[in-house]
């Protein structure tokens, strides 16, 4: 049986959950920053989906789920995008990635190549949700450009993010643990 302080307490995890979509609303709204080198227009669109990747695994499901489909629609809202179409994103990559039964963290080369799937997994089911359930198609090339630069501002990111955790929290006393998965993580 689970011991009580396997468990993160319940306003616990609603704060992890908060702090989570409240970075992730930080990320949107700098999401829509572009700039011009040369010819091309850079932009930073799939950078909120960092966040989902390095969600902490002790935030509360509920909030979180909650959180990230108000953010997909203010993501859908602020890029004058097809309605829906972040959110459901962002959602089919949360409940893929399952924060709460994510085993420990690996090694930086590990979540590189982790978030590297990710990614590509993003761009084909944004290509997929566009063509398929809206009718539009989507320029892949433009796609994949946006997930290279989701994955070059990606180490800045992490490395901010571990250097909070560590600042504010005892990584190994913060992370959800349920009791199908006791003694896993």
């Amino acid at each position: 049986m689970a011991h009580a302080n396997e468990f993160i307490p319940m306003p616990q995890s609603r704060r992890l959950a908060i702090v989570s979509v409240l970075v992730m609303a930080v990320l949107c709204v700098l999401s829509q920053m572009t700039f011009n080198v040369g010819a091309r227009k850079i932009s930073f669109l799939m950078v909120p989906c960092l966040a989902i990747y390095v969600w902490p695994r002790g935030a509360n499901p509920t909030f979180s789920i909650l959180g990230i489909c108000a953010l997909g629609f203010f993501q859908d809202f602020l890029s004058y995008g097809p309605i829906g179409l972040w959110a459901l994103t962002w959602l089919i990559l949360f409940l893929a990635l399952r924060p709460e039964a994510r085993a420990k963290p690996v090694s930086f080369l590990g979540q590189l190549g982790g978030i590297s799937v990710v990614l590509a997994a993003v761009v084909v089911v944004q290509w997929g949700l566009a063509k398929f359930v809206l009718g539009q198609i989507v320029d892949m090339k433009s796609l994949a450009f946006l997930a290279i630069i989701a994955l070059a501002v990606f180490p800045p990111i992490f490395g901010l993010r571990t250097y909070f955790a560590k600042m504010f929290t005892d990584r190994d006393e913060n992370y959800f643990q349920t009791p199908q998965y006791e003694g896993k993580g």
